[in-house]
């Protein structure tokens, strides 16, 4: 399975400022340094907002989504995997009670209709936490910049640092 991309997953979206979730993105952070007014508070809930996000993202595209479409494949196809025969005496008669066969094309119909739109609406949850995520770390990074603090990419990737020495010295001391 191919790894979700955030970065480039963030690059395919096509999202103008008059996009409704981008205007409730934009009144979420001003909402949330209106309620925090501390400078310090309000960089804290924006970076905790953009990791769930973030986390919320990677999940979606990495496990949720993927497994989504798999099943509305495999839902495409049932049909053809679902016929029934009925045997004889003298071999196999393809006929199949006329009531059962609508009936499963119904269930089919109705599961693959199911979940196309289970995976339409992963896709608009993914935008909308994608739209979340860049908000609040524009938001982040402009407050860490007027306080002289690291930006939300330079905090993760420091912890990405620590925790590769901390294995490192970890993987050295059991040699």
């Amino acid at each position: 399975m191919e790894n979700f991309n955030i970065k480039d997953y963030i690059t395919s979206l096509n999202v103008s400022k008059k996009d409704e979730e981008y205007v409730h993105a934009e009144n979420h952070v001003e909402m949330t340094q209106v309620i925090c007014e501390d400078a310090w508070l309000c960089r804290q809930g924006h970076f905790g907002f953009a990791g769930a996000m973030e986390q919320q993202l990677k999940y979606l595209g990495e496990t949720l989504l993927p497994n989504a479409e798999r099943r509305l494949v495999q839902a495409s196809s049932v049909g053809v995997s679902s016929e029934d025969y009925n045997y004889d005496e003298f071999g196999f008669v393809s006929q199949t009670d006329e009531h059962k066969d609508n009936v499963h094309s119904e269930t089919a119909d109705e599961n693959y209709d199911n979940q196309q739109s289970f995976v339409d609406g992963l896709r608009a949850r993914m935008k909308t936490a994608a739209i979340l995520f860049l908000a609040h770390l524009k938001a982040h990074d402009e407050l860490s910049h007027n306080l002289n603090q690291l930006t939300y990419g330079q905090i993760k990737a420091k912890a990405e640092q620590n925790r590769m020495s901390r294995e490192l010295s970890a993987k050295q001391a059991t040699g």
